[in-house]
């Protein structure tokens, strides 16, 4: 396991598609040096990233009022969302 603790939005698409593509969530780990759970929590929809439409995995997610875009979680969205302004 990795000391890096931030899991980008572009890293976490890979993430999702590598689990997609019928890899392990222990195999993803491995490759990408993060723990478990972190890999679990993206492959599975339970992060702040957003994602295309259609593509959510396990969980349901909603359309930001402001921007549009498809996300898991509103309120870690609204501080990098990029309508949101000062909030």
């Amino acid at each position: 396991m990795s000391s890096r603790t931030a899991i980008s939005e572009a890293e976490c698409r890979q993430l999702r598609a590598a689990y997609s593509e019928g890899r392990s969530v222990g195999e993803i780990a491995a490759d990408y040096e993060y723990a478990r759970s972190a890999i679990r929590r993206h492959v599975h929809d339970y992060c702040s990233h957003a994602v295309p439409d259609g593509e959510w995995g396990t969980s349901a997610g909603m359309d930001c009022p402001l921007c549009g875009a498809s996300i898991r979680h509103l309120p870690d969205h609204l501080p990098h969302c990029p309508e949101a302004g000062e909030l």
